[in-house]
């Protein structure tokens, strides 16, 4: 920590805030890679206490609402990143593309898992590798991820295991789906867009539902 001045300068450099924030919807409008770093950050002498203090703020997790914003969103996009463009690239034999595109299915899919183990996912580079270390889906979901990369010709299936999986694991915590009225997929495409929706519809904060 020796390249800024002190704790405070510290945090609003990496979070935005001194500790973490007493309103709930100020918790979005901090990255959550951000977050992982304060909470896995070596604190080798704290006399104090009071480093220790600011890192274990964070260390509470996410109130409800605030985790329940943020499993919508990344349930909606890695039903969008495989029917809207993984699935459609497969479908017209471009399997190139599809590959290309696995990379940022896989990324929402990753995010999904550490929102599911109510762990804070760390940025790109070390995504896969902590993600393997979840013990809820983390291998499973893992090995699928792995075999994306290895054997393209097999995404249109592996993105139908991932929703299988994680639309079980979401059925198992007792959520439920909210129909799509009208929508231009067909009825089997679309559950994990109904979850999101669901799920989206449980938060009971008008603030955090308005956050864009």
């Amino acid at each position: 920590m020796s390249d800024f001045g002190d704790i405070d300068d510290f945090m609003n450099v990496k979070v935005g805030v001194k500790v973490a924030p007493v309103i709930d919807v100020e918790w979005l409008a901090i990255p959550e890679e951000k977050i992982f770093e304060v909470t896995h950050f070596p604190v080798f002498y704290d006399a104090a206490g009071e480093i220790t203090y600011r890192f274990n703020s964070f260390k509470k997790y996410y109130p409800d609402d605030v985790w329940i914003k943020r499993l919508a969103y990344q349930l909606q996009e890695v039903w969008k990143w495989n029917v809207q463009y993984v699935t459609r690239s497969v479908n017209r034999g471009d399997v190139v593309t599809a590959g290309l595109l696995w990379g940022k299915f896989a990324e929402h899919t990753m995010k999904v898992g550490f929102l599911l183990n109510r762990e804070y996912g760390p940025y790109e580079k070390w995504l896969y590798k902590e993600f393997r270390k979840l013990s809820l889906l983390g291998n499973e979901v893992g090995e699928l991820i792995a075999r994306g990369i290895h054997n393209p010709l097999e995404i249109s299936i592996l993105t139908k295991a991932v929703e299988d999986l994680y639309i079980h694991e979401l059925e198992r915590m007792g959520f439920e789906q909210t129909e799509v009225p009208g929508a231009a997929y067909p009825k089997s495409t679309v559950q994990l867009l109904e979850y999101s929706i669901g799920i989206y519809n449980t938060i009971k904060n008008p603030e955090i539902k308005r956050f864009s």
